[in-house]
């Protein structure tokens, strides 16, 4: 880690925030322990706040946990303090945003767009910029930087309006001239022009430069503002594209993910535990996701093999389609073949078999292949199980399986939640909170099996590999239950009732096996016992 992010009291510069408290760790229980226990693990055994998130370089002679490593604090480590953040909506994280401006602007002594345009270079890192402005006396080398001319060497001056003709539109008529502080001048209307044309077809925000070839001295804020003031779509283009910046460069910050909700997550406490990735609940429409990688909250895997996958999805899809298309596998070794010319007569260069490529039969054999045949059209489905096609489509499967189990559930949950509210005399109130918490642990049951299948497929096969495909087994298994159970008509009391028990003792199964599988794979990023397999 980089002292500039974490060892100069980064703590200190972000809303000045106090520092959490630490908290005690608790050991973490071994698999055969928690299978011999009757009630699941405690949350600090299961701490969500798990996933190391670490984007600057270690220093040296220190050792320090790779980027997105996810990391269990042993006996001897101090637990990771809670991590402490606020739902804000965009005008709520635009004020909170010109408050830090202001707090900056009284120290600096500088311009509020200026002060914007130095924390965008420094990443909304309040602590860094100090530093860089109070070490070096000759603040030229820090604004050259931030792409800003020093406000404390600017040369008064006057423009001549009469004398200057403005090299873009070179317009003899006398017009109103504008320059920045590089005093490069051009007319208002052709700086009108350019500054709409930078955000409408550019998306451009606080990175717009003078329209002066060569000159990469940016465009505040308030200038923009000032010319843009008459147009009210560019005027909400800008002020879209402006929020986008302040969450998009700044590490503290995430949009909510959930479908047409547009809050922010703003980290308001900066201890180390932000050098984690965190468990989110927005609030403002019950979206669950990671605060590293803003995707649906993915334990156990990590967040480079989640972004690994999903980058496999979508290149592999049209791949797939195409491979089953125009490829066929070899009937006696199983390698993938593309016929590449207009004869059925096909000759494997794996293992010199010959064979039809209509009807896969052996060609010394084949008389005629134009006859329909049921088990032809079965060997020919199972023949896209090739060599390493074959376990893609394993792992691939059966995550879009629970991926739509989980959408159906859902759905599912809603529709019954509707009905037992329209009963409501017929199930009381600790009747429809079990069905309320079974549909949570089914939901959260299904959404970690989802993730178990990337993860197993990057994992290699060892005897710790077993013990967790074991564990998937166990809570896969028990997740069907528990789901054939719910889709009854739960909203009538006899069918429920006689369900009752039944659904209680299998959520709290479901729960107990997906804490197990968690502090399984937890205990094995503990102890190295994960490996993976590379160029997959």
């Amino acid at each position: 880690m980089s002292t500039s992010e974490n060892d100069d009291g980064d703590d200190d510069c972000y809303y000045e925030m106090e520092p959490l408290p630490q908290i005690q760790n608790s050991k973490l229980l071994t698999t055969t322990e928690i299978l011999d226990t009757c009630e699941p693990s405690t949350p600090d055994d299961l701490d969500e706040n798990f996933y190391q998130i670490d984007d600057s370089p270690p220093l040296e002679n220190t050792c320090h946990h790779y980027i997105d490593e996810p990391f269990t604090p042993s006996i001897e480590t101090v637990a990771i303090p809670n991590f402490h953040y606020s739902v804000l909506s965009q005008d709520e994280y635009i004020e909170l945003m010109m408050n830090y401006v202001q707090e900056v602007k009284d120290i600096l002594k500088l311009s509020s767009p200026i002060v914007k345009l130095l924390l965008h270079y420094f990443k909304w890192n309040k602590q860094k910029l100090m530093e860089n402005f109070y070490d070096n006396e000759n603040h030229d080398d820090l604004f050259l930087q931030a792409k800003i001319v020093n406000p404390f060497s600017i040369p008064p001056s006057e423009i001549e309006q009469n004398e200057i003709i403005c090299s873009i539109c070179c317009s003899d008529e006398q017009k109103d001239m504008y320059s920045l502080d590089c005093k490069h001048v051009f007319c208002k209307d052709c700086w009108k022009h350019y500054l709409i044309n930078q955000i409408v077809n550019e998306g451009l925000g606080q990175t717009i430069s003078c329209p002066e070839t060569n000159c990469d001295v940016l465009v505040d804020d308030e200038t923009v503002s000032k010319f843009i003031a008459d147009n009210d779509f560019v005027k909400h283009l800008y002020k879209r594209i402006i929020i986008n910046s302040y969450v998009a460069n700044n590490p503290r910050a995430r949009w909510c993910p959930g479908k047409n909700c547009g809050c922010i997550i703003n980290a308001t406490s900066l201890t180390s535990a932000y050098n984690y990735a965190q468990f989110i609940i927005c609030s403002n429409c019950d979206m669950s996701f990671c605060f590293q990688c803003a995707h649906p909250w993915h334990d156990p895997i990590k967040c480079v093999f989640v972004l690994k996958w999903n980058k496999k999805l979508v290149d592999d899809s049209e791949t797939i389609i195409w491979m089953k298309a125009n490829t066929k596998c070899c009937p006696k070794c199983r390698v993938t073949i593309e016929k590449n010319g207009g004869c059925n007569h096909m000759s494997c260069k794996h293992c010199n078999y010959e064979f039809c490529w209509l009807c896969s039969g052996m060609w010394s054999k084949h008389n005629e292949c134009n006859r329909f045949n049921p088990n032809a059209v079965s060997e020919e489905m199972q023949a896209i199980y090739a060599a390493s096609l074959s376990r893609y489509l394993h792992y691939n499967d059966r995550y879009h399986n629970h991926e739509h189990s989980l959408e159906l559930e859902t759905k599912q949950y809603e529709r019954t939640k509707q009905q037992v509210e329209k009963n409501e005399r017929q199930i009381s109130t600790n009747d429809f909170r079990i069905i309320k918490d079974a549909f949570e642990v089914l939901l959260k049951c299904r959404q970690v099996l989802m993730y178990t299948y990337p993860f197993a497929f990057y994992l290699d096969r060892n005897n710790q590999a077993f013990v967790f495909e074991q564990n998937q087994a166990d809570l896969e298994r028990s997740c069907e239950e528990l789901s054939e159970l719910l889709e009854q008509d739960l909203s009538k009391e006899t069918i429920f009732k006689e369900i009752k028990l039944k659904i209680f003792e299998k959520y709290r199964y479901c729960d107990k096996r997906k804490n197990v599988l968690l502090t399984h794979v937890k205990e094995g990023y503990l102890n190295n016992y994960w490996k993976y397999l590379e160029d997959i």
